[in-house]
């Protein structure tokens, strides 16, 4: 736990029952941004498409343009190295495993990151369902 959570949670102890739960209150009633949950089918189709017919169009140069590089060494050979992987699984092209051990492949993205991967796919958005 940090200091700061520790702090707060000291603080807490020392108010009312009443004081407490003002505090949670005005906790939960923070306007949160709007997520939106964009289905990643289309997109996963567009970019099986675009591999199958460009050879030079690669999940490691996906994640390039997406700013997505691998490790702390993301060059090799003077090269910069994009993460694949984790493209791969944005699309649900491969599973992630949970803290559970269990796996799921995933099939929603938020909508900041469908509009950024219909950039790099070159798709207008609302062709593409999002």
């Amino acid at each position: 736990m940090t200091d700061r959570a520790a702090s707060v949670l000291l603080a807490l102890h020392k108010l009312t029952q009443a004081e407490q739960l003002e505090v949670v209150l005005k906790v939960l009633e923070k306007p949160r941004k709007p997520t939106v949950d964009v289905p990643v089918a289309p997109l996963r189709e567009q970019f099986l498409i675009r591999t199958a017919r460009e050879k030079s169009f690669t999940a490691e140069q996906v994640a390039i343009d997406l700013g997505w590089m691998f490790g702390e060494n993301s060059r090799r050979n003077g090269k910069a190295r994009g993460d694949s992987t984790r493209v791969r699984r944005r699309l649900g092209l491969l599973a992630e495993s949970q803290r559970d051990g269990r796996h799921s492949v995933r099939r929603y993205m938020g909508y900041d990151q469908a509009v950024e991967f219909c950039r790099v796919l070159d798709l207008d958005p609302f062709e593409a369902g999002v």
